[in-house]
């Protein structure tokens, strides 16, 4: 959601604006659209004690002042990288005020077929679990995001279209799934009948994906996903003959379990009991252009009113 030094209202907009670029150039209908937000602390950072997606940067915990004395303290080429470093933390910071207010405008959009969902401890992924588990046995579903771990929801009545940062965008549903590289690794590793979303999830805990979770092989013996779901009920034959850290594992495993997640309960009736009605035109274009100035005209919003008419979920 980067838009360089956007004030919060214009970030809003310009998100607003490029959902319904995707709306008029997709030919996308729905009855209501979802707006899923990562909430952090995340409870799988907590279960993992801090183990996951520590490597990406994120400035928003850390004391500012301590660099800062930091700063008094060093020489020379230290001196000039704990400055950059305090100047990077700063603007870090400050990106993620302006992303964080922006979220705080979008949420007004419930009544305009919009509505957001953010839960603390929950990142977009869980909700959009959530969602499918609710909604997918009565209703066509349509996930969109960047994310490619949102495959392994794509079911009968669940499509997925991926956008990726390229402008490129990759559409799923139950057949053309079939071709997705991970598909055809499950389908040659014979484990089909587990599913993908398992499929992958497994993956994940054993180091493989893209979220910093710890590998648990050796490099000399690397462990197979057959050899694991084949020892599902005694890994220790794996810890004994591979080195594999099956505990680790089974950790990193539990993560999967939202159900087990704290107000997991909830959630689930949230989600289950939000109010669905749509504001006239008129007050769409009250609100967001007199009162938030985002600069969304109102033939913006009629192009996305027009094609509320299923279900969809899209992320920011």
């Amino acid at each position: 959601m980067g838009r360089g030094n956007l004030p919060p209202h214009k970030l809003a907009g310009s998100f607003i604006q490029s959902v319904v670029k995707l709306v008029r150039e997709s030919g996308i209908t729905f009855d209501v659209g979802f707006l899923a937000f990562d909430k952090k602390p995340y409870h799988r950072t907590e279960i993992l004690k801090g183990k996951y997606k520590d490597s990406r940067e994120d400035f928003s915990e850390i004391d500012v002042a301590v660099q800062e004395d930091i700063v008094k303290k060093s020489y020379g080429d230290e001196l000039v990288k704990a400055k950059a470093l305090l100047e990077h933390m700063k603007e870090t910071r400050k990106q993620l005020k302006i992303r964080l207010d922006a979220i705080e405008i979008l949420k007004n959009l419930d009544k305009f077929g919009l509505t957001t969902l953010s839960y603390a401890g929950y990142e977009a992924d869980d909700i959009a679990r959530i969602i499918t588990s609710i909604y997918s046995d009565k209703y066509s579903i349509l996930l969109v995001s960047i994310d490619s771990d949102w495959v392994g929801l794509v079911n009968d009545n669940v499509d997925y279209l991926r956008c990726r940062h390229n402008n490129k965008k990759d559409f799923y549903n139950i057949e053309t799934i079939k071709g997705y590289p991970d598909y055809i690794s499950m389908r040659d590793d014979g484990l089909e009948e587990m599913g993908l979303a398992w499929y992958l999830q497994i993956l994940e805990a054993m180091g493989v994906g893209h979220n910093d979770m710890r590998k648990c092989w050796i490099p000399e013996r690397p462990v197979t996903i057959g050899e694991v779901v084949a020892e599902w009920e005694d890994l220790t034959k794996l810890r004994d003959l591979y080195g594999f850290d099956a505990e680790t594992f089974m950790r990193q495993v539990s993560t999967f379990e939202i159900s087990k997640f704290p107000d997991y309960d909830k959630v689930v009736e949230s989600i289950k009991h939000i109010n669905y009605k749509l504001e006239d035109k008129s007050q769409f274009n009250s609100k967001f252009i007199y009162e938030l100035c985002t600069g969304i005209w109102i033939n913006y919003y009629k192009q996305l009113y027009e094609r509320i008419c299923n279900y969809s979920l899209l992320q920011l």
